[in-house]
C-alpha cells in the first residue's frame, strides 16, 4: 500500500512538472518573448566591448572596482556616458563615491589579510581617511599601491611611465605576458595611459586638470588634492590591486607552473 502511495506522489509529480516545462516551452516560443531573448543575446554578446570602455573610462578618471562589486552594482554604466568629460562625469563620481564606501571594510579585509607586513600603514591612512584628513591618507594609499602593484607586476609600478617598445607602457606589456595564459580584461585598464599617472606636462594631464594626479601628490606640486573623492579613488585602487589583480596573478601563477604528478 505504501509502495502504491509513493508510485503515485511520483507520478502525480512528473505529470506537475511535465505541465510546467510545457508552459515554459510555449511562454518561450510567443514571439514577443523570442525577440526579448534574441535581442538578450545579441546584448550579452556586446557586453566585453562595452565592459572594456567602461572599466577603461573610470580608471582615467582614477575609479576601479573590487571582485565583490556586482554585475547589478556595475550594469549602471551601461546607461551613462563614462568618455571622458562626459555629460554624466558629476553623476558617475557620486555613484562610485557610495560604491566604494559600500566595500571599504571588504577592501580593508582584503588588503590586511593578504599583506599583513603592510597592515600598520595601511590602518594609519584609513584611520586619517575616516578623520577626514585627505592630506595625510591619500599620499600613504597611493605610496601603497605603488608597493602592492610593483609585487603583483613582477617590479613593475603600475605607475610607470617607462615603455618596453614604443608606444608600449611597461605596465601593458606585463598584462599582456599574463593574458597569454588568463583573461586579463578587468586589469587592462592599468596598462593605459591614465590622468593620475600622466606626466604633470602631457596634454593627457592639462586637458584634465580637475582630476588629481599621482606625482603631483607624491612630489609636492599639487597642494588641493585633499578631498573625500580622491581618497576614495585612493582606496578603490588599492582595492583593486589586492583583489582583482591579486587573483589575476595568483591563477597565472597556478596555471604556469608545472603541475606535480604521483608517480
Amino acid at each position: 500500500m505504501g509502495e502504491q502511495s509513493s508510485l503515485k506522489s511520483i507520478s502525480e509529480g512528473l505529470s506537475q512538472l511535465y505541465q510546467a516545462v510545457r508552459q515554459i516551452h510555449s511562454f518561450l516560443n510567443r514571439p514577443e518573448v523570442k525577440e526579448k531573448v534574441r535581442l538578450f543575446f545579441e546584448r550579452l554578446r556586446d557586453l566585453p566591448e562595452d565592459t572594456k570602455r567602461f572599466l577603461r573610462d573610470l580608471a582615467y578618471r582614477g575609479w576601479f572596482f573590487t571582485d565583490e562589486m556586482t554585475l547589478n552594482e556595475i550594469s549602471v554604466f551601461y546607461n551613462l556616458t563614462t568618455a571622458q568629460n562626459s555629460v554624466d562625469e558629476a553623476q558617475i563620481d557620486i555613484y562610485m563615491e557610495a560604491l566604494v564606501e559600500k566595500y571599504k571594510e571588504r577592501i580593508k579585509k582584503s588588503l590586511y589579510t593578504r599583506y599583513p607586513a603592510r597592515k600598520n600603514v595601511l590602518e594609519s591612512a584609513f584611520n586619517a581617511h575616516d578623520r577626514g584628513e585627505y592630506n595625510l591618507s591619500i599620499p600613504v594609499f597611493l605610496a601603497q599601491a605603488d608597493g602592492i602593484g610593483t609585487e603583483l607586476l613582477r617590479g613593475i609600478s603600475p605607475f610607470s611611465r617607462k615603455t618596453s617598445s614604443p608606444g608600449t607602457l611597461a605596465t601593458a606589456a606585463e598584462i599582456n605576458n599574463l593574458s597569454a595564459l588568463v583573461d586579463t580584461t578587468l586589469i587592462e585598464p592599468l596598462g593605459l595611459p591614465m590622468a593620475m599617472t600622466a606626466k604633470s606636462t602631457s596634454s593627457e594631464r592639462l586637458g584634465h586638470p580637475h582630476l588629481y594626479n599621482r606625482h603631483e601628490v607624491l612630489h609636492g606640486i599639487s597642494l588641493d588634492y585633499g578631498n573625500n573623492r580622491n581618497s576614495l579613488k585612493a582606496i578603490s585602487l588599492l582595492g583593486h590591486l589586492a583583489t582583482v589583480v591579486h587573483d589575476v596573478v595568483e591563477e597565472y601563477s597556478s596555471t604556469s607552473s608545472p603541475s606535480i604528478s604521483n608517480p
